[in-house]
């Protein structure tokens, strides 16, 4: 077994028990409820409690080095390092999901998580228009360029979350994406793991030829976003 593996079945666990990788169900719903319920109480050996108010993760730790820890519905983490601690569980591996639970925001237990999808909308550029007056050919250019063309109006935090949910939308997508916009005009925060994957979702982009343009982007250029404004 290697990281990817231990990775793997995290992430399945997250999925509710389908490999996100074959789509297969390698466990039912209710197992998985009870592996996570066990992972949480106990998966740390002594370390669990001050592992659920540091990290805040379900997690299993094994003597040879291993971590792996479940965020329900998002993600998985798979870490191996060998040195232990007196408790038997790996010194870096508890380190190194500590910093991604503070710095990417994923710990269960959040004030004022947000419910909402944090996609609110999301359409081409053809479907919802602007009012801006324009000519016959820049109308026929953008509907020419629809279909190469995705507008996400994200709502609440910009967060992790709001960027993974923005780049499975256009993974999904059959089409070659050129230009994404995202409206960010509803978004009252962003916090530090949500800005360093837009910089890193431009940087994908660019890297196939596409664009990422920003509306009501005051707020991310202030934080150091990569991204390009738009109005």
């Amino acid at each position: 077994m290697n990281c990817l593996d231990l990775a793997t079945i995290a992430a399945t666990l997250a999925n509710g028990g389908l490999n996100p990788r074959t789509g297969e169900r390698a466990v039912r719903e209710d197992v998985v409820r009870g592996v996570l319920s066990v992972m949480t109480s106990c998966g740390m050996y002594d370390s669990a409690g001050e592992w659920l108010v540091s990290v805040g993760l379900p997690a299993k730790s094994g003597v040879s080095g291993g971590v792996l820890a479940v965020l329900p519905g998002r993600l998985g983490i798979g870490v191996f390092s060998p040195p232990l601690d007196r408790r038997g569980n790996s010194v870096r591996g508890i380190s190194v999901c500590r910093d991604l639970s503070r710095d990417l925001g994923l710990h269960l237990v959040r004030s004022g998580e947000q419910l909402a999808p944090f996609v609110r909308a999301f359409h081409t550029i053809a479907e919802l228009g602007s009012k801006r007056v324009r000519s016959d050919r820049q109308r026929e250019a953008i509907r020419d360029a629809a279909g190469r063309t995705a507008v996400f109006e994200l709502q609440g935090e910009l967060g992790f979350a709001a960027i993974e949910a923005v780049s499975r939308r256009i993974a999904e997508r059959d089409e070659i994406v050129e230009l994404v916009v995202i409206d960010l005009h509803r978004v009252a925060r962003a916090d530090a793991g949500g800005l360093t994957f837009l910089n890193a979702f431009a940087r994908a982009l660019e890297a196939q030829g596409g664009k990422l343009a920003i509306a009501g982007c005051e707020m991310a250029l202030e934080q150091g976003s990569d991204a390009e404004p738009c109005s």
